[in-house]
């Protein structure tokens, strides 16, 4: 299974596998920046791609935002709980492909693209969360960065640009560098980090990014 030979061992991945089942939110919609940005924008409206156990979705939704979900199907199977939660409520629905037929405020995407084990598919989705983004619409991404793959290094297969794991699921990391430029690849603009400029090697990347000049 070699390295760059992605076309063969990506057909391994469930991508189901990789989801966490995490009880709190994800730090990037609690940091100041963020919160200020939501204070400012009470009645926004938020996509979450890979929402897996809707960590974040349901958290949003308590504080009164409108969420819908992008994700793989089957998930909801994993998770039924929280989904039978989520489709309770009457401001979200869940999509599983492009093109979502809204636009966005927000597009929330937590530790899923180092997740997706092609590129392309990589690239496909984040040009696509672009689409359905308003013209001042922020992407939040978070992503592992090289100190929290230890693990991958050593019990992983090397597939891809990155590691297949012995549950079947893909994960790789980012450093500021390799984020900023998928990012700019995909005509995301304008990146903020939320970490200082300085380090290099974040255990967890969190980012702010847009087309426009509005971070």
């Amino acid at each position: 299974m070699g390295k760059n030979n992605y076309s063969d061992c990506c057909n391994y991945v469930n991508p189901v596998n990789g989801a966490r089942p995490f009880k709190t939110p994800a730090e990037i919609i609690t940091k100041p920046y963020v919160l200020n940005l939501l204070k400012e924008k009470p009645k926004a409206n938020f996509l979450e791609i890979g929402a897996g156990a809707l960590r974040n979705t349901l958290f949003l939704q308590e504080k009164g935002f409108s969420v819908d979900v992008f994700e793989v199907k089957g998930i909801e199977k994993r998770f039924p709980e929280q989904y039978k939660l989520f489709m309770g409520r009457s401001n979200g629905n869940v999509y599983y492909k492009f093109p979502v037929d809204r636009t966005y405020d927000f597009i929330l995407c937590t530790f899923v693209i180092e997740t997706i084990c092609n590129p392309e598919q990589r690239t496909y989705l984040l040009v696509s969360s672009l689409k359905v983004l308003k013209p001042k619409g922020i992407l939040l991404i978070s992503v592992r960065g090289p100190k929290d793959l230890v693990t991958g290094t050593k019990s992983g297969i090397p597939c891809s640009d990155g590691f297949l794991t012995p549950g079947y699921s893909f994960s790789r990391s980012y450093t500021p560098k390799q984020l900023r430029e998928l990012l700019a690849s995909c005509e995301y603009n304008h990146v903020k980090l939320l970490h200082k400029e300085n380090t290099q090697e974040p255990e967890y990347l969190h980012a702010l990014a847009s087309k426009s000049e509005i971070l």
